[in-house]
């Protein structure tokens, strides 16, 4: 049975889909894990922002049919692994939902080589760069994220 790893970022435009988006591409076929996301004040069906898309497009990932949504107790139920991108948005999610504090980690803790406990920050309404940069952070946490996966299932 395939495991759901939930990515959580505030409104599911730019960083959890990113890493839902990079997750996907980076896991070999036929592998038990799943990708989705969410955000905690998202609103349902907005599309990815621009920039989102756009750099996902440069790493030749196509991410034109995303649609936002807010984190449900359902979807926490329900995931093997809630990964959120903040530490703030991690302590929210353990105070409103403590039955997924064992499943709760943060992104960049994936990464080793960045102090702890380390943010993907926010790039909405900065510059393309920043879109970037976030881009290539996330990618780089989520292959540490994917190696530990496959060590610890």
């Amino acid at each position: 049975m395939p495991h759901v790893i939930l990515f959580v970022c505030t409104g599911n435009t730019c960083r959890s889909p990113m890493a839902e988006a990079l997750f996907r591409m980076m896991l070999p076929r036929g592998t038990m894990w799943l990708a989705a996301s969410a955000g905690l004040d998202a609103q349902t069906d907005n599309p990815a922002s621009p920039e989102t898309v756009q750099v996902l497009a440069e790493a030749g990932i196509a991410l034109n049919n995303h649609s936002s949504q807010p984190v449900t107790g359902v979807m926490l139920r329900d995931a093997y692994a809630v990964i959120a991108m903040t530490p703030s948005q991690a302590d929210q999610l353990a105070r409103h939902f403590p039955s997924v504090q064992d499943r709760l980690f943060l992104l960049r803790a994936f990464d080793p080589d960045v102090p702890q406990p380390a943010a993907v920050d926010d790039p909405f309404g900065g510059t393309l760069d920043d879109y970037r940069r976030c881009r290539d952070i996330i990618r780089k946490a989520v292959r540490g994220l994917i190696i530990y996966l496959n060590r610890t299932a």
